[in-house]
């Protein structure tokens, strides 16, 4: 593993707490994808289908993925439309119900202990979202120049954007102790520069940082959403260590997806769907 220098990591860090913080100080009253009149106004619409779920790229009938409840008044809705179209998703990728249709089928029956009321119905803020390592450029002295590939932005739950992306923070795999302690200080070191990039961004002195308080408690829901949209490629450990033990304690997670597995809601609920994909001659890719 890479050995990273405390000020050219915190400079890295610092900016995209910055950009986080600044696109969060313009808020909305729903959710969905921004739209430009005649007149140049800015409005919140419905949500276009290929941002909903990166894993949309490349399938077929994508008018069965087109957030018909769109745009979102509550953060609640949102979650709860995410989660329906990742497991209609998954019944159409296998004809058999698999391990990824029993884990959103659990994330989506969670949802309602990971919104934070006092934030279900907004504001609401900007999002780029896809803030991957390859659209956001760097000079020679890490300096941010530009970001591009704006076209999945949209507008999103406060708690779905406080974490750190995971392009600076993920490690595919926790080896050792040093490993976790990267993690735990990147993790400081983003809130530390979110409080003052917050700070500065806010236009009333007396409004609280949001953000910063929610990077504190709202990990579990931001972990749900990249489960439900798909952000990244479905990790089991992403499922495990950060939505289930987080919200249940130290369980057997494999006992527990049996459970569910084998419970007569879940059954019914993926035949239903495979008889919904059936009816509308839905192949698999």
């Amino acid at each position: 593993m890479a050995t990273y220098e405390r000020t050219p990591q915190k400079k890295v860090i610092s900016q995209i707490a910055n950009i986080i913080a600044t696109l969060a100080s313009h808020p909305f009253d729903r959710i969905g994808s921004l739209f430009e009149d005649k007149t140049g106004s800015i409005s919140v619409g419905p949500m276009v289908a290929e941002i909903s779920n990166s894993y949309l790229h490349g399938t077929e009938h994508l008018d069965l993925f087109l957030a018909p409840d769109s745009p979102y008044r509550s953060a609640t809705h949102y979650y709860l439309d995410l989660a329906a179209m990742r497991l209609l998703y998954e019944a159409i990728t296998s004809p058999v119900m698999n391990e990824e249709f029993v884990h959103t089928w659990i994330c989506r029956s969670l949802l309602a202990s990971c919104v934070i009321n006092d934030y279900d119905h907004g504001p609401f803020v900007l999002s780029h979202g896809n803030l991957s390592r390859k659209n956001v450029l760097f000079n020679s002295d890490l300096q941010i120049t530009g970001i591009i590939n704006w076209e999945w932005s949209r507008t999103v739950p406060f708690q779905g954007i406080s974490n750190l992306p995971p392009f600076i923070s993920h490690l595919s795999k926790v080896e050792n102790l040093a490993h976790a302690e990267w993690f735990l200080a990147t993790c400081r070191t983003y809130h530390h520069c979110l409080a003052n990039s917050e700070d500065r961004a806010r236009k009333n002195r007396k409004d609280p940082l949001v953000l910063t308080e929610l990077y504190k408690i709202a990990r579990k829901m931001s972990s749900v959403e990249i489960v439900l949209a798909g952000e990244r490629e479905y990790l089991y450990s992403t499922f495990l260590l950060e939505i289930l033990e987080t919200m249940m304690g130290a369980v057997d997670a494999r006992a527990i997806v049996e459970c569910y597995r084998l419970a007569p809601g879940v059954i019914g609920e993926f035949n239903r769907t495979r008889k919904y994909i059936e009816s509308k001659e839905v192949s698999p890719r």
